[in-house]
Formats: C-alpha cells, structure tokens, sequence
C-alpha cells in the first residue's frame, strides 16, 4: 500500500554483526531523505525463528521508526521472498 520506492532490509532480529550494522546505516541515511519523495521501508528476518517479540525488541534497540514496517514469515514464505530478489541466505 502507498507509492514511492520501497527499501526492504533482510536481517535476523538476533544478529549481532552486520544487522545492527545495515539496519543503522539505513537510519541514518533514511534521517538525511526527510524532504524526498516519499518512500516505505520493509525490515524483513530471514530467521525462521525470529517471533514478534524479537522484532518488537529489535525495533525498540534501534530506534525505528514506527512507519517502517518489520515482517517475518514461516521458512516457506522466507524462500519465496528471497528467491524473488535472487538473495542467497
């Protein structure tokens, strides 16, 4: 729903290396984009075990925003949605 580009970040709610990493980075490019065009992000975990608790935690220790939205799936909706970016886990 919306229009405008979508930037979707793969992450695992529990890393502790590059996740924090990307997912900060985007922050603070997203913090330089305020007068762009409007645009929608999509945090995805990739981990299969990931629940709603680790993103609501993930979402609060990074300070997301709370426009931005943060899915998980079950492992055969995780493969599709990897497979239709042509992303390798």
């Amino acid at each position: 729903a919306g229009s405008g580009p979508v930037v979707v970040l793969p992450i695992y709610a529990r890393c502790t290396m590059s996740c924090p990493i990307t997912t900060n980075m985007l922050v603070g490019e997203a913090a330089k984009m305020t007068s762009a065009k409007p645009y929608r992000v999509v945090i995805f975990s990739f981990d299969p075990t990931d629940d709603a608790t680790a993103l609501r935690h993930f979402r609060a220790d990074k300070h997301l925003p709370s426009t931005w939205l943060l899915l998980r799936s079950n492992p055969e909706g995780v493969r599709r949605f990897c497979d239709f970016f042509h992303f390798r886990k």
